[in-house]
């Protein structure tokens, strides 16, 4: 059996991969987005969102798959427990959670972290603008997302909050 330290150490190096595995993703983007919209202008972003939007929706509609597959109610609790991005491991935040909200001040996002780095805030903003929306769409009507403040546009931490309707 693995001693505490052993413990830790592990969930450090997971925690470490999943940061890497996040800004080697998020400078894919970066530099796709960059280029897209350096060459084609306003033309090229608006078919950036186009694909950020339906990226955005087929996640949605995996993670609720995944519920439906466990045989689950589509609402806030599944979409929770079904998200489909280790968002324990390479994000932190400060939440609090009801049967019908989800309130989230995220204090540490290696994606912003990346795009920060890369000079890609403008970028990044797209990215933030248009996925997660979308995958509380594709999702399906039981969770809205809101987001109160962009840390790449307005600074200081991200935060957002999901609503849906508690089961019996």
């Amino acid at each position: 059996m693995a001693t505490v330290e052993q413990q830790q150490a592990a969930a450090a190096e997971l925690d470490a991969l999943a940061d890497a595995a996040a800004r080697f993703a998020a400078d894919l983007y970066f530099f796709v987005a960059r280029q897209v919209i350096e060459e084609l202008g306003e033309a090229g972003e608006q078919a950036l969102r186009r694909g950020l939007r339906q990226f955005g929706l087929a996640r949605g509609r995996a993670m609720r798959a995944a519920v439906e597959a466990a045989g689950e109610e589509p609402g806030l609790a599944s979409f929770l427990a079904h998200y489909n991005l280790p968002t324990s491991r390479a994000w932190r935040s400060e939440s609090t959670v009801t049967r019908e909200r989800k309130e989230a001040t995220l204090t540490y996002c290696p994606f912003a972290e990346q795009w920060r780095a890369r000079g890609g805030t403008r970028e990044g903003q797209l990215y933030c603008e248009e996925v997660d929306p979308a995958i509380r769409a594709g999702f399906g009507p039981e969770v809205r997302f809101t987001a109160h403040r962009f840390t790449l546009r307005d600074g200081g931490p991200c935060q957002q909050s999901d609503e849906g309707q508690a089961r019996s």
